[in-house]
């Protein structure tokens, strides 16, 4: 018997069966922009900043747009243009694009104080005999907070 335990120790372990490899899972996140689409819709962004210091803010918001058509995944060209909207007093389309925004990145800072500052301003306006609306002032807090 003794003999036999010396056989069974001098084996050599069983090799370890090779682990199954992960199972692949879908990617939740957007599809990349190609890198010369991704860079042409940062020229169209610096494009629009530079229009707006000349006070070009039509054109400016032309090439935001056309930023956003090279980078669609892009919540940060967006949300520029949401900001671009309310600078010119384009309320609804700045809501439109802020809440976009939102869509593609829900910690969007930018696109938040858009609305908030849609909202607390929408709020503090009611007619002068009139107190403002506690519940705009609450959403445009809510999105403050978040910017």
């Amino acid at each position: 018997m003794t003999g036999m335990l010396i056989a069974l120790s001098l084996q050599a372990p069983p090799a370890p069966a090779t682990p199954a490899p992960p199972p692949r899972v879908q990617s939740q996140q957007r599809p990349a922009v190609e890198a010369p689409q991704k860079a042409a819709a940062y020229y169209q962004f610096l494009l629009a900043r530079a229009l707006e210091g000349e006070d070009k803010g039509e054109e400016a918001v032309k090439a935001l747009e056309q930023a956003v058509v090279l980078d669609p995944t892009s919540a940060e060209l967006r949300a520029e243009l949401a900001s671009m909207f309310l600078r010119l007093g384009r309320g609804d389309e700045a809501r439109a694009a802020a809440e976009g925004a939102l869509k593609a990145d829900e910690r969007n800072a930018e696109a938040h104080w858009v609305l908030g500052t849609m909202l607390a301003t929408r709020a503090l306006r009611p007619a002068a005999s009139q107190p403002p609306d506690p519940e705009e002032l609450a959403a445009a807090a809510g999105h403050f907070e978040q910017a």
